[in-house]
């Protein structure tokens, strides 16, 4: 990959992005300014900025988010997520002994998880999730100090991403900025020339150094690739390269290359098309911002009740309406001085702030994620229930694809890297790609049974198409994509096609429709091979001719 082409390639990413920049900086304004009750933060009234505070709702949902997955996902004081081996190929069979070595490594990825940043850095990601709806989360090892290391990065502050033809994340792309003793200290003798003369006090033209960061999969772009992982191949060869790019002087500064994309890049939803996800304060930013002006209104009219303006005479003609001011007229007060009679009672302000509040609770889930958190009655057990069914119906499409997207990648990453040091010894008759993710806590447990309103419609339309595929003949496989029409409809239901597939519904019905199509076949097999002995005892002297039907 050349300094050119890296260049070409990055700001195809950025233009790619630039329907979406506006949203985003929107959410960002407004994201991070509402409180945990709905409310928006004060405002300044000269400046007209907001002022953040640390208890906003992005953080709230977020850190609610966060202990709800980690519960379930990493668990706490207990196992949730394990690692298990599974053949595609049906005449391949793993031995149980063999998949149970593979679940028994399952406390060394988690404890080499625990010794990170995991925790924190998705924290952050989540926090990201909930105001602009997207993050990328990098994860990497430091052969110098033998750890793994995460960092999370906003979509769009100069980030973005591309994706294969799956839907899946395959490249990324960061504009940053670094000082010269920054580059310097980071790139060493390649950071240059113009680094070197702004730390020998020569001067330069600027102090502030543009670099871009390009991950890419090499064979896409036609590279060589080396077979096998880890230390047998060369990082030039490696399946996904890494360069990075001096942007004034156009040359590459570093060039490296990871076994696995080293990102996992989450949504909160996704629209159908779209890279990109969407968040909770895009959705609600529209009652976000009516509540912002209707809550300034009401201090407005408040700071008028309080410290109405005043009316004195005067020459100088207008009227000056704002609180605690005071106003000139003429003729009206004579020497005197007055209060000016302003309306402050605005009733219906209060009905539709109660109603923005209600909605930006809703669109958040902040209600969902205190279901059970109700102690003021007495609930039994079937309220209880209840409870959980509808907590579990909101947030089961968003927790599959977190886990699918976010939580899977990286795991998978470090068992990988720790398969490639040696940290984990694989059966003989297990191969990596063979080892998958599976979430086995209560939650999870409730969502691959399709407790989900919208994943039992998923599954609906899955089956609808799988039945009408079984009736068609291989010859209309190019019409009827079905990894492409899942991977659509997963985007329209808003679910993750693995949940489908690992629906207990739909494989019983995917065995029956293959035991009818080879039926079927074998019936058509048989059926030509007694066609032609038929056909010769009816051509023999003296055969009963067959009548037209």
């Amino acid at each position: 990959m050349t300094a050119e082409k890296a260049l070409q390639i990055a700001e195809q990413m950025r233009a790619d992005f630039a329907p979406r920049e506006s949203a985003i900086e929107l959410c960002r304004r407004y994201g991070y300014q509402m409180r945990k009750n709905g409310s928006p933060t004060w405002q300044d009234d000269k400046t007209d900025t907001l002022s953040p505070v640390p208890s906003s709702i992005p953080a709230s949902l977020a850190m609610r988010l966060a202990m709800y997955l980690h519960a379930n996902t990493l668990g706490v004081g207990n196992l949730f997520f394990a690692l298990t081996a599974e053949s595609r190929d049906p005449k391949k069979v793993i031995p149980d002994v063999d998949k149970n070595k593979v679940r028994n490594q399952t406390q060394k990825v988690m404890h080499r998880l625990f010794d990170t940043n995991f925790s924190s850095e998705t924290n952050i990601a989540f926090n990201d999730l909930a105001v602009i709806g997207n993050n990328a989360t990098r994860c990497e090892f430091n052969e110098a100090t033998n750890s793994f290391e995460f960092k999370s990065f906003s979509v769009g502050d100069g980030v973005y991403l591309a994706e294969n033809s799956k839907g899946q994340r395959d490249m990324f792309c960061r504009y940053f900025k670094y000082d010269a003793k920054q580059a310097k200290q980071e790139f060493g003798e390649a950071a240059g020339a113009r680094v070197d003369a702004v730390l020998s006090g020569q001067g330069g033209e600027s102090d502030s150094f543009e670099y871009m960061w390009l991950v890419y999969p090499r064979g896409v772009f036609k590279e060589e690739t080396g077979d096998g992982r880890g230390k047998k191949v060369p990082d030039k060869k490696k399946a996904f390269g890494s360069v990075i790019v001096d942007v004034a002087e156009r040359r590459i500064v570093r060039e490296r290359g990871y076994d696995d994309f080293p990102f996992a890049a989450p949504t909160w939803m996704r629209r159908g098309g779209s890279i990109y996800g969407y968040s909770p304060i895009e959705v609600s930013i529209s009652d976000i911002t009516d509540l912002f002006e209707m809550i300034y209104l009401k201090k407005t009219a408040a700071k008028k009740q309080v410290h109405p303006p005043l009316v004195v005479s005067s020459l100088w003609e207008g009227i000056n309406t704002d609180a605690n001011e005071v106003s000139f007229v003429e003729g009206e007060v004579a020497n005197q001085f007055a209060a000016l009679p302003s309306p402050t009672q605005v009733p219906v302000l209060d009905s539709e702030i109660e109603q923005r509040i209600n909605n930006i609770r809703m669109n958040m889930m902040l209600d969902t994620f205190e279901t059970l958190g109700d102690h003021k009655n007495n609930m039994t057990t079937a309220e209880i229930n209840g409870r959980i069914g509808q907590s579990v119906r909101a947030i089961a499409p968003i927790v599959a694809r977190l886990h699918k997207e976010y939580f899977s990648p990286l795991i998978k990453r470090v068992f990988n890297i720790m398969v490639d040091r040696g940290e984990i010894e694989l059966p003989s008759t297990v191969t990596r790609d063979m080892v998958s993710i599976k979430y086995v806590s209560v939650l999870d447990t409730l969502i691959l049974q399709g407790e989900s309103t919208k994943m039992l419609e998923f599954i609906g339309s899955v089956m609808n198409l799988i039945q009408a595929r079984s009736g068609l003949g291989e010859e209309f496989d190019c019409y009827l994509n079905m990894e492409r029409i899942l991977a659509h409809l997963s985007e329209y239901f808003n679910v993750p096609t693995d949940v489908i597939r690992e629906s207990k519904v739909v494989a019983d019905m995917l065995d029956e429709l293959k035991k009818q199509r080879i039926a079927l076949q074998e019936a058509q097999i048989k059926a030509q091979a007694i066609k032609p002995i038929d056909m010769q005892k009816r051509a023999q002297p003296g055969a009963p001719l067959a009548l037209p039907m």
